[in-house]
């Protein structure tokens, strides 16, 4: 499995994402303080059958933090 990173802007904000695999996507969101690391051990597994994508969410892991509410809203 080869794993990339990169950063993409959403809404003018960076996130860094790790991306994986081929196929169909399937997005895996970490909770709340965590980053995209929480599903390194579990990316390989599904790489094989998906294009994962594993984001780390704004003011989380190597995305930008944002002065900004961190709301539901915002999310």
């Amino acid at each position: 499995m080869r794993a990339v990173h990169r950063d993409v802007v959403a809404d003018g904000v960076r996130l860094r994402v790790l991306e994986a695999g081929q196929g169909e996507t399937l997005l895996l969101v970490h909770g709340l303080t965590a980053s995209h690391d929480v599903w390194e051990h579990v990316v390989g597994e599904y790489a094989g059958r998906y294009h994962v994508v594993v984001p780390d969410l704004p003011g989380h892991g190597e995305s930008a933090k944002p002065d900004a509410p961190y709301t539901t809203d915002f999310y």
